[in-house]
């Protein structure tokens, strides 16, 4: 028996979730279907956004590694600091991944970790499964109505995710309820309000510019303004959690990754431009002493935030 199978409860009604022959709700009689080992625990009513992006990430195909270039060495250092982060806690400790996605970072974690992966799709946790060797947990699940018990999880993580969100601030209470007391929290690389506002006011001259259709981005990113760091301090309730620690992630890199994008886009170009290792270190070395200086700060793409449950 799996750890997984003592701490699920219903998404509808709260109530405890029996394991024998079929997964049901002791209290409502909901019974959740396990189809190719995942386990659907998505509420029966969803809100309209997140409806929509289950719908989007089951139908959009994309390769992951290549769309956001994942091996290039400005965007695998944003991944390995959250891997650095999680590698602090003792081997076989619990970590729950909210938008498990392509499974990227779970490759990196799986060996040494249980993890537990959701996410809203279950067609992409279909195909992260087959990626894994080790990882025996998958949900679809909706962070705003995670299917776990109180206290169940050593670290929680999410990768791009929160901006997903309409109001984090439900998604941030879901989170404190499953992680255990002195357990960590990571939302990796999520938007600065400074660039990707302009970009959303934008969006349909850029659109038009890259050739892309609205069925080409999900709802949220399109909709999504990003974070200002002064908004994840109003997130993480001092009652709760402790202070949290945020990273400027890129700058003179962010202009290079999303230009490099644009004319990929805008050029129709058969494959993605790849800088030379030389010039990514270039840059990686630059944004390093650039970000170090409070004004670099503020001007960064990216924020890292890590905080502590109390």
């Amino acid at each position: 028996m799996s750890y997984l199978d003592n701490i699920l409860i219903c998404v509808d009604c709260g109530g405890d979730v029996a394991v024998s022959s079929q997964i049901r709700c002791i209290e409502c009689g909901r019974v959740y279907i396990k189809k190719d080992g995942i386990i659907e625990s998505l509420p029966t009513k969803m809100n309209e956004l997140s409806a929509l992006e289950a719908k989007y990430h089951d139908n959009f195909e994309e390769d992951a590694l290549q769309v956001h270039q994942l091996n290039s060495l400005r965007v695998r250092s944003l991944h390995e600091y959250v891997w650095n982060k999680l590698r602090k806690f003792k081997k076989r400790s619990r970590f729950l991944e909210i938008g498990a996605g392509s499974c990227f970072d779970a490759k990196q974690l799986e060996n040494d970790y249980e993890l537990t992966l959701t996410d809203i799709s279950a067609n992409s946790l279909r195909k992260a499964k087959k990626e894994l060797i080790k990882t025996r947990n998958y949900l679809a699940a909706d962070g705003l109505n995670l299917p776990f018990r109180e206290n169940g999880f050593d670290a929680v993580y999410m990768i791009a995710v929160l901006h997903h969100f309409v109001d984090p601030t439900p998604v941030i209470k879901q989170i404190e309820r499953v992680l255990k007391s002195g357990g960590t929290f990571i939302a990796g690389i999520e938007p600065n309000y400074l660039f990707f506002s302009a970009i959303n006011k934008n969006r349909d001259q850029l659109c038009k510019a890259t050739h892309m259709q609205d069925k080409d981005v999900s709802q949220a990113d399109a909709e999504m303004m990003g974070f200002k760091s002064r908004d994840f301090y109003r997130l993480f309730d001092s009652k709760y959690w402790h202070k949290p620690i945020i990273k400027a992630n890129w700058f003179l890199s962010g202009f290079v990754h999303y230009g490099l994008e644009f004319l990929f886009r805008s050029m129709r170009l058969k494959k993605r431009i790849k800088l030379p290792l030389f010039l990514e270190k270039v840059f990686y070395f630059i944004d390093s002493m650039l970000l170090s200086l409070s004004p670099f700060k503020k001007a960064c793409w990216h924020w890292t935030v890590v905080v502590e449950k109390k």
